[in-house]
């Protein structure tokens, strides 16, 4: 659901807004990856959320990306 909220966020103005989103994608990404992650999570909890059954999907690896790539033009000023 973070991807409405950047979405939205994006659309209301995309220059104050880019560093943050990535800033929030760095945290949540980074969190898993130091966790040992091995697909992303789609909550925080990671493995341990829905009730121990774990919450992974490769397809929330591609937000980073997605992410880095739409907003590049706003990394670059």
């Amino acid at each position: 659901m973070k991807t409405f909220m950047y979405d939205a966020l994006l659309a209301v103005d995309s220059t104050k807004y880019s560093e943050w989103v990535l800033n929030m994608i760095r945290s949540d990404y980074g969190y898993m990856l130091s966790q040992g992650a091995t697909a992303a999570w789609e909550t925080i909890e990671g493995p341990d959320a829905l009730s121990g059954t774990g919450s992974l999907c490769h397809g929330w690896s591609a937000i980073p990306v997605y992410y880095y790539h739409r907003l590049k033009k706003n990394l670059l000023k």
